[in-house]
């Protein structure tokens, strides 16, 4: 998932505050884009369940300027830092599911539909 939002670089003092919110009014929260990715790591039994996190804030400068920070990462605790982890836990918790090959294609196409209604841009890969 790539998705546009907020980052603390003080974590401690803004704990539990809204940074959307705080983004206005301090230097300590900037805009970002973060990468995330929820993954099983198939080496390790019973099978974990992980999401690793990249982070990379930015800051727009006179003349239409996008000044990049020092990015982020998080290769295996993504969940502990993110804010809202909604969507990341939502995945782990898909990628313990047994996967139905025989589903029919009216059926994905209409989760697709549903995804995409709530702002997911979804792609089909053939291998």
């Amino acid at each position: 998932m790539v998705a546009e939002g907020f980052i603390s670089l003080d974590p401690l003092t803004t704990r539990g505050k809204d940074l959307r919110r705080l983004f206005a009014n301090t230097g300590d929260i900037g805009e970002c884009i973060t990468i995330t990715h929820a993954y099983t790591d198939l080496r390790t039994d019973p099978p974990k369940q992980a999401v690793s996190l990249v982070a990379v804030p930015y800051s727009y400068e006179l003349g239409r300027k996008i000044e990049w920070k020092q990015m982020l990462a998080a290769p295996d605790d993504g969940v502990k830092i993110l804010r809202e982890s909604m969507y990341p836990q939502m995945i782990m918790r898909v990628l313990t599911e047994k996967v139905e090959k025989d589903v029919p294609s009216d059926a994905l196409y209409s989760i697709v539909e549903q995804m995409m209604e709530n702002g997911f841009e979804v792609f089909e890969f053939e291998i």
